[in-house]
């Protein structure tokens, strides 16, 4: 069984990728690859769970494991224990076909190298051929795709205060953990620039490393898009206009929801982009250019620097 798993990275254009899949994966079954989710959540969380689960640590993303409903490492197991289930099934009923993964959490920047290596165990156990593949994205669009996250989920810190505890993903490091585990050509690293994607387009690009025909797939629209500088000057505004008084429960969550709402519903006037001032994309871009520019010599040993300026 063949296993390609799309590990992210995060603010890529994970979440439309995944929609994509989903809403095409009729279709692509019937040419030969196997896409399905395993619960309500679009970008596999369960892969990660399994991980953990063979790590022998609980998930400490707290919000995910209430949503998944785990308490501890006993539902834990027993959580990942169904998932291996649905995964023999699956494979057992498509036996030629080749199983297609998309979760962004296993790409996040603070894992290590046991994760990694739990992850790999838990895939082998599956899969006799497991391909990676990873996008990346320059370090400051990455940021300031974070910071628009980061208002969605309430906060609301100016945009150069966020900056301050901000720590840009190294993905020199990334891609070699995952190298040391499957091997440097199992590895495949596409960078997130126009000129480097195949018709300049994300869904493409995947589609091309993959070996899909998109002709007559549907194509969803782009999601969770990065806000305009109006939009999160409303929205940090908004945010922090939330009476502190408020109860920590259901009733902060649903008006918190009501103002994320409102942000792409009613955005305020002007539609610049937000980007950050030129002095702190210097000091982000700084800080990793050596860890870069070691990426861009194993990996893109033909082009200038790793990303487009």
């Amino acid at each position: 069984m063949r296993a390609k798993v799309h590990i992210g990275t995060q603010k890529t254009g994970t979440t439309t990728l995944q929609d994509f899949l989903h809403v095409n994966r009729a279709a692509l079954l019937g040419q030969g690859f196997l896409f399905r989710r395993y619960g309500r959540q679009g970008n596999q969380p369960e892969l990660t769970v399994a991980t953990f689960d063979r790590l022998g640590d609980l998930l400490g993303d707290e919000v995910l494991k209430v949503a998944l409903g785990i308490r501890d490492l006993e539902s834990q197991a027993a959580f990942a224990r169904r998932f291996d289930a649905e995964i023999r099934r699956d494979t057992a009923r498509h036996p030629d076909a080749t199983v297609l993964f998309s979760c962004e959490l296993l790409g996040a920047p603070r894992r290590n190298a046991k994760f990694v290596e739990a992850f790999h165990d838990w895939a082998r156990g599956h899969f006799d051929d497991v391909e990676i593949i990873v996008y990346i994205r320059r370090q400051d669009r990455y940021a300031e795709s974070c910071y628009s996250q980061y208002l969605r989920g309430g906060g609301s810190k100016p945009f150069d205060r966020y900056l301050e505890d901000f720590q840009p993903p190294n993905y020199n490091r990334l891609v070699r953990l995952w190298e040391a585990q499957f091997g440097a050509d199992r590895v495949t690293v596409r960078r997130l620039q126009r000129k480097d994607l195949v018709g300049g387009d994300l869904i493409e690009d995947y589609c091309s490393v993959v070996g899909i025909d998109t002709a007559g797939l549907e194509r969803p629209k782009s999601l969770n898009q990065s806000f305009t500088l109006a939009q999160a000057d409303w929205l940090r505004k908004a945010n922090a206009r939330v009476p502190a008084a408020l109860q920590r429960g259901q009733t902060d969550r649903a008006v918190r929801w009501a103002i994320r709402s409102l942000a792409g519903v009613v955005p305020p006037s002007g539609g610049a982009a937000l980007r950050m001032s030129d002095a702190a994309r210097n000091d982000l871009l700084g800080r990793v250019a050596a860890s870069n520019e070691q990426l861009r010599k194993r990996r893109f040993p033909e082009d200038e620097s790793l990303f487009e300026e």
